[in-house]
C-alpha cells in the first residue's frame, strides 16, 4: 500500500468515525464526538456512565473500539470483539478491524457501529458490570 492510500485513511478518520457513530448522539443521547490526537487519533462519545473510544492504530492500520466504565474507583476497559462475544451477539473473530484503505476503514467503522448499536441497550447500570467482567475487561486503579 502506498502512502497515498493510508494518508487518505488517516485524513478521513475523524469525519468517517464521527459519521458512523453519530447514532450514539442522535438515538441514545451521548455526548460527542470528541476528537483527540494524543497517542492515536481517536473519536470519543460519552454518557450514561459509559465511554466509547474509536481509535485508528496508524502502525497496524486498524480500528480499535473500546468501551470504558468507572466502577468503585477503578476504570474497566473492554475491547469491542470481547464485548460482542460476551453479550452473545456474535463471535469475537467476526469483528474485523482493517483500515488499510478508505473502503476498508468505512466498512470496519460501519461494522463496529452496528455492534455498538446492539450493545448500547445493555450498557445499563444493572447489566454493564457483569458484561464488562464477562468480556474480561482490563481494570485500572
Amino acid at each position: 500500500m502506498g502512502k497515498k492510500g493510508f494518508a487518505a485513511v488517516r485524513s478521513s478518520f475523524f469525519d468517517e468515525a464521527s459519521r458512523a457513530f453519530e447514532f450514539l448522539v442522535s438515538d441514545f443521547g451521548l455526548n460527542g464526538p470528541e476528537l483527540r490526537t494524543v497517542l492515536l487519533p481517536s473519536v470519543r462519545f460519552t454518557g450514561g456512565g459509559v465511554r466509547y473510544a474509536i481509535r485508528l492504530d496508524t502502525g497496524e492500520k486498524n480500528v480499535i473500539t473500546d468501551v470504558e466504565i468507572d466502577f468503585n474507583e477503578k476504570r474497566l476497559i473492554a475491547e469491542l470483539p470481547d464485548l460482542v462475544q460476551a453479550a452473545g451477539i456474535g463471535a469475537r473473530n467476526h469483528v474485523t478491524s482493517k483500515a488499510t484503505s478508505l473502503n476498508a476503514l468505512q466498512n470496519t467503522l460501519e461494522l463496529h457501529a452496528r455492534y455498538l448499536r446492539q450493545l448500547q441497550p445493555l450498557m445499563q447500570p444493572d447489566k454493564i458490570l457483569g458484561l464488562m467482567r464477562a468480556a474480561e475487561a482490563r481494570e485500572w486503579s
